[in-house]
């Protein structure tokens, strides 16, 4: 029985020197690795891309009309109201690029709803339907660079067609949206 005693003790001396020389040796193989590194911006820059000098609203017939700007000068909200056949309303406006990075059009996109309903989502810059005509003016061209302080013209014009089938609650709202990114350099 003491022999049994004797022999257990040094299996468990033996298994302990065991765990203390594989943690011993486990630590040997660990290691943390940092990297370490600066970055320099040498030239800060500004992206600021706005419509500016919007022009009146020009009327023909008897039609009324008002543009306005939002504070962000990101947005331009117009309203037009016919009254006749043939009455017209336009204006244009540029969109000028005040900040010092380059900017690229990458793609621009006409959406048009008649009541409520989509009747037009593309990139034509004319659309007639059986009511009203709407040509864009857009003197930009996708992938074409504004470069800083560079301004572009842009503008809308929306009439009433001569011939058109229209109720007095025919109501169209119209958009269009430019998506630009940065050039890279």
């Amino acid at each position: 029985m003491h022999h049994k005693k004797k022999l257990r003790s040094i299996i468990i001396v033996i298994l302990l020197i065991l765990v203390g020389t594989l943690t011993i040796a486990y630590s040997g193989f660990t290691q943390v690795l940092t990297i370490n590194g600066t970055a320099k911006v040498i030239n800060q820059g500004t992206w600021d891309l706005v419509f500016e000098n919007i022009s009146t609203m020009n009327t023909t017939g008897y039609a009324t009309g008002t543009r306005s700007r939002d504070e962000t000068e990101k947005n331009i909200v117009f309203s037009c109201e016919f009254v006749a056949y043939g009455d017209s309303c336009s204006f244009t406006a540029n969109l000028s690029n005040r900040g010092t990075i380059d900017a690229v059009l990458k793609s621009y996109e006409i959406i048009i709803t008649e009541n409520g309903s989509e009747v037009y989502r593309g990139t034509n810059t004319n659309f007639v339907d059986e009511t009203i005509t709407v040509d864009f003016t857009n003197s930009l061209d996708v992938n074409q660079t504004i470069a800083s302080g560079v301004k572009k013209q842009v503008g809308i014009s929306v009439t009433l067609n001569p011939d058109a089938y229209a109720t007095a609650t025919d109501n169209y709202s119209i958009r269009i949206s430019y998506n630009f990114e940065q050039v890279a350099k």
